[in-house]
């Protein structure tokens, strides 16, 4: 029987794209630079086959599924001011991660562009209420036109 020398370092490598594959995770990969051909091809294969998974991840576990209507419905919630609804973001970076993700930061905008209005209209209300109270007022006089608004 023949010896077989094995490198750990390899080995070490491996296992540890092969358990990130396991666990979801396709963002590892391992530096193609070994002396052994076919060390080179499962390397190869391992790095493609994470890949792959990252551009098309599997179904995951029916509590992390996303389905089309809980989007809709978190979108639809914004049409009513209602910015509270988020998407959940997974931690494996999958495609459906970077809608939800895309998703929330447009509720957060939203909610502060609407909260900004809302301050606004209501500083308007109280000067206007406080002109009238002090029935003092504003203008504005067009030149051109010979108008005057107030």
């Amino acid at each position: 029987m023949k010896a077989v020398q094995v490198n750990t370092e390899i080995l070490d490598q491996l296992l540890d794209l092969s358990v990130a594959i396991l666990n979801q995770d396709y963002s590892k990969r391992i530096i193609i630079e070994f002396n052994d051909d076919i060390v080179n091809e499962i390397a190869t294969n391992l790095n493609l086959l994470a890949d792959k998974l990252m551009l098309n991840p599997p179904e995951v576990d029916a509590s992390e599924k996303l389905n089309i209507s809980h989007f809709i419905s978190v979108i639809s919630s914004f049409a009513n001011h209602d910015f509270s609804q988020k998407l959940p973001v997974s931690e494996h970076g999958t495609i459906l991660d970077a809608i939800a993700t895309g998703i929330n930061m447009l509720g957060d905008e939203l909610e502060q562009t609407t909260a900004s209005k809302d301050e606004l209209e209501s500083e308007r209300n109280l000067l206007n209420e406080a002109q009238a109270i002090a029935k003092v007022g504003n203008w504005e006089f067009y030149p051109f036109k010979k108008q005057l608004t107030g």
